[in-house]
């Protein structure tokens, strides 16, 4: 496995930044998070050109782009506007992930996106589907990373019916905190069914909000089982870091960088 981070675990910095600063961190790859701004990036013309640049430069890999806009609205789950510039923002980062050579458009699926019942997750599909011939033609995956129970993730995959370009994302912090077992849920997914992890830790403490302000290996996240279900599975992609930056971005995920690079490695 190899180790990236998000672009957000690095502080409020610009695009540039956040290449140098991960690169300084150990980082071999830095996945980029697109915010409220997210639709008016991937649109501009030369966004490919510059993401190329800083990569090159920073000798770094851009293993996926993370949508993270979707999640302010229902996207696609909303009105007919709000559906039509999910679709577009996500066909946008299909055809940059496809010029830069990233191998994954993360697709959110929590937040005011979120999707529980089958009824919802049919209409993403439905929503979605036209999406999946873009993704094919650019040999992009769409990875959805969502709070489903894995019984639910594989019914989405398998409503889609494209395993080789739909898969999902899974996030080893917002697994516990949903009380799921990820180490088995892994297992049972297959390595084939995963489009990439985020290492993220967690408090959970019974009648409190999670807890995702601290380091890894602070919470109540079991790395080294998730590490060996990885392992289990056949998994040999990213392990994208997540974490909070904290007052010391740069000595914070130099850290948890190590860290996650210690737990793949041991």
């Amino acid at each position: 496995m190899r180790i990236g981070i998000v672009s957000t675990s690095l502080g409020n910095v610009g695009l540039a930044e956040s290449f140098e600063l991960a690169h300084k961190a150990g980082a071999e790859g830095i996945e980029i998070m697109y915010g409220s701004d997210g639709l008016r990036d991937l649109t501009k013309s030369d966004h490919a050109e510059q993401l190329k640049t800083l990569a090159t430069g920073a000798k770094l890999e851009i293993p996926s782009l993370c949508l993270g806009f979707l999640l302010n609205k229902p996207s696609l789950l909303g009105t007919d506007k709000e559906l039509t510039k999910a679709r577009n923002a996500i066909r946008a980062a299909i055809s940059a992930a496809a010029e830069v050579g990233a191998s994954t458009v993360l697709v959110p699926l929590f937040g005011n996106s979120s999707i529980e019942l089958e009824e919802e997750i049919g209409h993403v599909v439905d929503a979605a589907g036209e999406l999946v011939a873009d993704a094919e033609a650019a040999d992009v995956v769409l990875g959805f990373e969502s709070n489903l129970s894995f019984n639910r993730q594989r019914f989405l995959l398998d409503s889609f019916g494209s395993p080789a370009h739909v898969k999902v994302y899974q996030d080893t912090g917002n697994a516990r905190a949903r009380k799921l077992d990820l180490a088995t849920g892994l297992r049972d997914m297959g390595g084939q069914a995963i489009a990439g992890i985020h290492f993220k830790d967690v408090h959970v403490r019974e009648g409190h909000p999670p807890e995702y302000d601290i380091m890894m290996g602070d919470g109540d996240v079991d790395f080294r089982a998730v590490v060996q279900s990885l392992r289990a599975i056949g998994y040999d992609g990213w392990a994208v870091v997540e974490t909070p930056p904290g007052s010391d971005p740069l000595a914070n995920a130099k850290s948890n960088i190590e860290c996650a690079r210690r737990l793949v490695q041991e």
